[in-house]
């Protein structure tokens, strides 16, 4: 059953609905009477979705890089500093853009117009796909049915550690509960040393997150961008046969 749906959802999108409801027949036909309609009742993919699902199926290298670049991201957001997670960020953007190409590619391949509305809404998941990665909790498939919202603050503040407890002044014997106790100056330090680089992460996730923002925006913009050029590059064309025509008209 997971090959025949993992096919249905490799189909050309027109052919969407008709190889679904042949599946479910054939199901029927099988005796499956659950299998069929749980199959009947699935949800055809928007056109963005279903891009996103070919890049899976057709050019899985890219849509793996993709999600290999998003781990990068979220590791050296976490562990390494900042100009780590920046490289890791400007690869993450060249693995998404990759993706967005395809995207673009596998659209006009089936006869689709890749206009940069349409784009903008697949470069959204991708962005969305990416920073997720591996940890994704509805990891994708190749079966969306609909777009992917980016993960929010959340996803980032839940990053920074936590700062370590202080460690207790080692002791032979436990103090009397009415003996004063002096303060370790070197735990003191080591305290506040902790809860600074905690707060600097908490600070670094913040920021990175409302730059993360702008990177959603940015890839939509993109997206507008590429679907601009094809349209350049078509317009380009048209002139170009058009002055070659006049010309002969003129001779």
């Amino acid at each position: 059953m997971n090959a025949e749906l993992d096919q249905l959802y490799q189909v050309p999108l027109k052919d969407f609905v008709k190889e679904r409801n042949a599946l479910a027949a054939e199901r029927k036909k099988a005796g499956d009477a659950e299998g069929s309609k749980s199959i009947k009742a699935l949800t055809k993919p928007s056109a963005s979705a279903w891009a996103v699902n070919q890049i899976f199926w057709k050019e899985r290298e890219v849509f793996d890089a993709l999600i290999v670049s998003g781990d990068g991201y979220r590791a050296a957001l976490t562990n390494d500093g900042a100009a780590a997670a920046d490289a890791a960020d400007t690869e993450r953007k060249q693995k998404l853009d990759n993706a967005l190409r395809s995207a673009r590619r596998i659209l006009e391949e089936d006869g689709q117009n890749a206009t940069p509305v349409l784009l903008g809404r697949i470069a959204t998941t991708l962005d969305a796909i990416s920073s997720y990665g591996s940890a994704n909790p509805e990891p994708v498939a190749g079966r969306l049915t609909a777009d992917i919202d980016p993960p929010g603050f959340g996803a980032f503040a839940g990053l920074v550690p936590k700062p370590p407890e202080p460690r207790a002044a080692a002791s032979s014997e436990a103090a009397p509960e009415s003996a004063d106790v002096t303060p370790d100056p070197a735990l003191e330090r080591e305290a506040d040393k902790a809860e600074a680089i905690h707060k600097a992460r908490e600070e670094f996730a913040a920021f990175s997150a409302s730059v993360h923002e702008l990177d959603v925006e940015v890839s939509r913009l993109r997206a507008t961008l590429h679907a601009k050029e094809a349209e350049l590059t078509k317009a380009t064309e048209r002139l170009d046969q058009m002055q070659l025509r006049l010309k002969q008209m003129e001779s």
